[in-house]
């Protein structure tokens, strides 16, 4: 994406799936940091409940 167009900000998202596996975003942009800036956001699609 950063070949074609030069983004001032890169925005990650993640997902229900992103967050059951236990993916490493902010690890991801911290490798990135040098070359783009980067923010993420974690946005889980669901919901735990307190009994």
């Amino acid at each position: 994406m950063t070949k074609k167009v030069k983004p001032d900000l890169v925005g990650l998202f993640t997902t229900g799936m992103t967050e059951t596996k236990g993916d490493d975003i902010k690890g991801a942009t911290f490798l990135l940091k040098d070359t783009q800036l980067m923010a993420y956001v974690h946005t889980p699609d669901f919901f735990i409940l307190n009994s």
